[in-house]
């Protein structure tokens, strides 16, 4: 497997000359969660508690309904992006809606969202090792769709067992880019977070060689939608 740095490095020649796309389909993502988060707001102040309460009660339904699907979709195209399909993601993001996968791209963020919390109140520790462990579920999702949402939590546990640390330390590796980010008032994570994201993909990628390898797994044996 790739160290860290090989993977960032190879990552950024996905990127290169590539930047658009990736930009523009994390804008839209940004757009959609801040009008979400404007729905709170409202209620917020006019300090009426009635409008509060509905506000927040609304903003989790679209929460639900629509930025779960839309984030799913997210980092579906971005591991399409570093298997060469680099154009139209802002389009392909919302793919989740008329797939028939509607229901999965809502069911299994919130399954590993419940389970991750489950953990939490345990400890803080256990609940971060756990979010490790689940963090491929989206990516096993997307080339395993036959699998039930449980099967691809306990897949992306099975795949990550001996490469939590090392995602640790990826994720570790963008302290920097992130406090450029915070001082550039938000701006920078425009590219910032496609970065990442491309990284992760890239990260997951050379996780499933590896599984693969040891389990005996062929190209031919993986259904995808």
């Amino acid at each position: 497997m790739k160290t860290i740095r090989e993977i960032k490095n190879t990552a950024c020649q996905e990127l290169k000359g590539n930047w658009s796309d990736p930009v523009l389909a994390f804008f839209v993502y940004l757009l959609i969660s801040m009008a979400i988060g404007t729905v709170s707001i409202v209620g917020n102040i006019t300090q009426t508690t009635s409008l509060m309460l509905s506000g927040s009660a609304i903003q989790i339904i679209l929460g639900i309904l629509i930025l779960l699907p839309v984030s799913f979709g997210l980092a579906y195209v971005f591991l399409q992006f570093v298997r060469g399909d680099k154009y139209e993601m802002t389009g392909k993001m919302f793919c989740f809606f008329k797939n028939g996968q509607y229901g999965r791209s809502i069911g299994l963020p919130l399954l590993v969202t419940i389970y991750t919390f489950l953990w939490t109140l345990l400890l803080i520790i256990p609940g971060i090792i756990k979010s490790f462990s689940y963090a491929l579920s989206y990516y096993v999702s997307f080339d395993h769709p036959e699998l039930s949402a449980d099967e691809c939590i306990n897949r992306s546990k099975e795949m990550m067992y001996g490469h939590k640390w090392q995602l640790f330390v990826l994720y570790l590796s963008f302290i920097g880019w992130f406090i450029l980010g915070f001082i550039s008032f938000g701006i920078g994570f425009l590219w910032i977070t496609p970065y990442l994201q491309t990284t992760v993909s890239v990260f997951y990628e050379e996780v499933k060689a590896d599984y693969e390898a040891y389990n005996g797994v062929t190209a031919e044996n993986v259904e995808t939608f």
